[in-house]
């Protein structure tokens, strides 16, 4: 699960220059943690060659050169790389000024308020041109001005320290004091002002063996937005650490109102030496002894950990071990050289992100989070969800995973419905919980927000390829659709006009589940549309009751045009021609008035003639039906502008009208028709008069009985 080396930068390389030929020996790594990048010490005679590496292979290495006194103890550089200090004096820093690369001035400056007791115990840059010196009796907050090569002393605060921790990303800062250094007291930078926040008393477990609290005891991170202190359990018996103590600040909008409260205890079930990293929200408990790692979430579980594991060399990194082997003394093969560099004693542990300096190999890397091999050795699949659901950048793999689970069915349906309602992202709840911080506040926030994943990647990664694979179960699917199309509209997320609901009549269809497809088109679960309804004609060949639902979507939706077109598809030309002159679409209106008369109307009015005409004369050997319809359309006006235009088709359709009947059958129509019509009046006036007699009998009769 955990990997390290996948990126890594070799420091014990010696740095080109073209004035040195002979070999430089590095002298000292440093962590830069405004950057996160590591810088390389290289000493010569009368100067001192720095090189600052980062993990990232697009950024190059920053060298440079400047004049050497003394042992380098501790640099670190501002955010915009135009400045470094550099520590060689217990009393006095030196500023250098770079630019484009290179150094340009060069300055000493002791502590500005401190004088009388000025050993300078750290620094830390907390902005561009603004930096934090500590000694043992207290802190000061300056300002660097480059062009005058002096610093402004901005605030300052009198403490007795015996070691310090800065958190740069929040400017806290902890300063231990008394005889076990177990006194920690804590103050805040913020806006030029210091907040004094106050001190805790910590019990980390005091005895002869462990007589001190020190430095590398300590940690200061934020884990899952809250800012965190945590701090080293120690038995008594043997001093070995069993426990971590976590102490959170309550409030995550203005932490440093008040005092950090203890919040958990982390116990360990491994004893021997240890460190403490933080990575992606994980605490990463590294024993040396078992060459073991304990990884805790205490989101998930504080009482025990979620998984113990040992670390993962990347193959590049094991090359480059294989190579130094010859280097190393006491390194005999290449397995003792992985052996060696795996939890020894020489690494520098950064505590935040997961950073590591070996020290005797001259390895710069990172151990990261591997959340495929998590999947894959983590047995219970809802600790693995929610597991994935709290770490970052963990989207692809989630997605993965519960595409797995479907396809094998291996939890039951309520369950995966529950975790689709817990992954899927509300873009109106999650904004609200993630709107911006006030200004001026922004650094003293840290937002945690947990890895959503937004319906259209669900789509996209699970209910488009599992309806294309052979092997789901297809109702199993059908019905995950559907709650999760329910899902999508109980929340009110804004979904596309056409594609879900285009997936979703496919997946349905494709289970064959036209009843529950019916019902969720008639209490109108799915918003009618255009294109929804060409896709239920379509299908109507398998269901014929779709045919009518969509038509019935079509009038709703006021597309006249399209049920002319759909019922005409039929071979319905006659209740074609009846629909469009009922509803007056394509200029047609009852009475036989054109309500169009304009270029854009007539040429929408002759379309649909020539689509009833060529319907017409689709038919094979229907005659009455052509006729009806030319006549039809030309008795009202609707072949005007067609007869006056030059369309081959309708000159085609006007000749074969005039050759369907000779005069003589036309004459014959006409007489049947008009007998016909007067046969219908007479058997109407004789069904009149007997309504009448029998009506007038029935009066008589009741006139007899009255006398």
């Amino acid at each position: 699960m955990l990997t390290i080396g996948s990126s890594f930068s070799d420091l014990h390389e010696n740095v080109y220059d073209a004035t040195c030929s002979k070999n430089i020996v590095c002298s000292g790594l440093f962590f830069d943690p405004l950057s996160e990048r590591c810088c390389a010490v290289q000493n010569e005679e009368n100067e001192t060659i720095f090189r600052l590496c980062s993990l990232d292979t697009s950024i190059p290495d920053l060298i440079f050169r400047s004049r050497r006194r003394n042992q380098i103890r501790s640099i670190c550089f501002s955010s915009d790389f135009n400045a470094a200090i550099v520590q060689q004096d217990d009393a006095i820093l030196d500023f250098l000024i770079l630019t484009n690369g290179n150094v340009s001035a060069e300055f000493q400056q002791p502590p500005k308020f401190f004088k009388d007791a000025s050993f300078i115990i750290g620094f830390n840059w907390l902005a561009d041109r603004q930096l934090a010196i500590i000694t043992y009796a207290g802190v000061e907050f300056c300002s660097l001005n480059v062009h005058r090569k002096s610093l402004k002393l901005l605030k300052s605060f009198a403490h007795s320290t015996s070691w310090f921790i800065c958190f740069p990303d929040s400017k806290l800062f902890l300063f231990a004091c008394g005889a076990a250094t177990n006194f920690l007291h804590l103050i805040s930078f913020q806006n030029n002002t210091i907040s004094n926040i106050g001190s805790i008393n910590v019990d980390f477990g005091y005895s002869a063996f462990k007589p001190r609290l020190l430095e590398r005891d300590v940690c200061i991170s934020s884990i899952y937005g809250h800012i965190c202190i945590l701090i080293l359990k120690f038995d008594s018996s043997n001093g070995f650490a069993t426990g971590l103590n976590i102490f959170e600040f309550p409030d995550e909008k203005q932490p440093f109102s008040s005092l950090p409260i203890f919040k958990y205890l982390i116990k360990f079930e491994l004893f021997g030496l240890v460190g403490v990293q933080i990575v992606d929200n994980l605490i990463l408990i590294h024993h040396k002894n078992v060459h073991k790692t304990l990884i805790f979430d205490i989101k998930m579980n504080t009482n025990q950990f979620i998984y113990c594991s040992s670390l993962q060399i990347n193959e590049n990194l094991v090359k480059c071990l294989k190579e130094r082997k010859d280097k190393i003394e006491n390194i005999s093969n290449e397995n003792n050289s992985i052996n060696s560099f795996l939890y020894n004693s020489a690494w520098k542990m950064i505590q935040n992100k997961g950073f590591i300096i070996d020290m005797q190999f001259g390895i710069f890397t990172q151990i990261k989070l591997n959340l495929n091999k998590a999947v894959d050795e983590m047995k219970d699949l809802e600790n693995i969800i929610q597991f994935l659901i709290n770490r970052s950048n963990s989207e692809s793999v989630l997605l993965d995973l519960l595409k797995r689970i479907i396809l094998k069915k291996e939890i039951n349906f309520g369950k995966v419905t529950q975790i689709i309602r817990k992954i899927l992202y509300n873009p109106e709840i999650n904004n609200e919980n993630n709107s911006s911080p006030q200004k001026g506040k922004s650094s003293l926030i840290f937002n945690y927000t947990p890895n959503l994943v937004s319906h259209n990647s669900i789509l996209r990664c699970i209910f488009e390829p599992l309806y294309q694979h052979p092997e789901v179960d297809k109702k199993y699917l059908a019905n995950l659709m559907i709650d999760f199309f329910l899902i999508l509209k109980q929340r009110k997320i804004q979904i596309q006009n056409h594609y879900l609901p285009e997936l979703l009549l496919k997946i349905v269809a494709d289970a064959k589940m036209w009843t529950c497809l019916q019902q969720l088109l008639q209490y109108r679960v799915i918003d009618d549309s255009k294109f929804l309804a060409f896709e239920l004609i379509s299908l109507s060949d398998e269901c014929p009751s779709l045919y009518q639902i969509a038509l019935d979507m079509f009038n709703r939706r006021g597309n006249t045009d399209q049920i002319s077109e759909a019922l005409l598809c039929r071979g319905h030309v006659i209740d074609a021609l009846r629909f469009t002159t009922a509803n007056g679409g394509g200029g047609f209106k009852e009475g036989g008035t054109t309500i169009c008369n304009e270029g854009s109307g007539s040429q929408r009015l002759d379309k649909i003639c020539l689509k009833l005409l060529n319907s017409a004369w689709i038919c094979p050997n229907d005659r009455p039906l052509r006729y009806t319809i030319y006549s039809y359309l030309q008795t009202n006006g609707k072949l005007k502008s067609l007869a006056e235009s030059d369309d081959a088709d309708f000159e085609r359709f006007s000749r074969d009208f005039h050759s369907l009947y000779s005069s003589e059958e036309l004459k014959e129509a006409e007489t049947s028709f008009r007998l016909a019509r007067l046969s219908s009046i007479r058997g109407r006036n004789r069904r009149d008069s007997q309504r009448e007699e029998s009506f007038c009998s029935a009066n008589s009769g009741d006139a007899d009985i009255l006398e």
